[in-house]
């Protein structure tokens, strides 16, 4: 992982504002990089909307390489995270996620 990558996760990690993290998280999906899924997806758990709104924008971006990780990590009980990561599989258009939007299950 680059260490830029690296920096910009951790700034994410450390934000301790609401428009500190959107900034944050904003800035981590304007990089396009596959390294930074896991931590963009972490973010639609947050209580945000703004930096979900980022998130799904940078997962979307990032494109076919999110969509494993967004079906693996589907919080089943966090509806609000779950509607996010959906936003995010439709976005992304992979016909993997079809099962996902139509309320089936793909584990």
């Amino acid at each position: 992982m680059s260490d830029t990558l690296s920096s910009l996760i951790r700034a994410v990690e450390l934000a301790n504002s609401s428009g500190e993290l959107v900034k944050a998280v904003r800035n981590l999906a304007a990089t396009r990089l596959e390294g930074a899924v896991p931590s963009l997806i972490a973010v639609l758990n947050y209580n945000n909307p703004g930096a979900a709104v980022a998130a799904v924008d940078g997962l979307v971006q990032i494109g076919e390489p999110a969509v494993s990780a967004l079906l693996e990590q589907l919080d089943q009980n966090n509806y609000t995270a779950r509607s996010w990561a959906i936003r995010a599989l439709a976005g992304i258009g992979d016909p993997r996620g079809l099962l996902t939007l139509f309320g089936g299950s793909n584990r």
